[in-house]
């Protein structure tokens, strides 16, 4: 990313009773999760599809639930229009930094543009997309 910065206060909450044995970090935690950002709330589930299940136990690979949240606090962006969460690995669209429609106080920036996301709200015909969110900051697709 452009700089290092703060991590962003996230709230975990557990949905499901199915815990599950995450092999890339080794904790439990739960197949069906939600995490509050801003004002978003997203949810994710682990499809039955990839869980592994033994005789006493059920894995899956992947990080576990807090240590999703975490990354997520040290990664996210919000979106310079809407304010909505960009994650990694989102595709973005890129806007002038002094255009009217970005909010300066929320934008993050891949140098002079102010990057947001292509939700059917902010950029409706997908026209704008301009490349991925990633863990160094914004890739462009061209």
């Amino acid at each position: 990313m452009s700089e290092e910065r703060d991590p962003i206060a996230v709230e975990l909450e557990e949905v499901s009773a199915t815990t599950l044995i995450f092999t890339k970090c080794g904790h439990t935690g739960s197949a069906h999760f939600r995490i509050k950002i801003w004002d978003d709330t997203l949810e994710f589930k682990v499809p039955e599809s990839i869980i592994k299940k033994t005789e006493t136990k059920e894995h899956v690979e992947g990080i576990c639930p807090e240590c999703f949240a975490v990354k997520i606090s040290q990664t996210a962006i919000r979106c310079c229009k809407c304010g909505k969460t960009i994650l990694i690995d989102d595709p973005v669209s890129l806007y002038p930094k002094d255009s009217d429609v970005v909010n300066n106080d929320i934008a993050e920036y891949a140098e002079e543009y102010a990057i947001g996301c292509l939700r059917i709200e902010c950029c409706p015909s997908g026209g704008l997309f301009a490349g991925h969110w990633t863990t160094i900051g914004f890739k462009p697709a061209f």
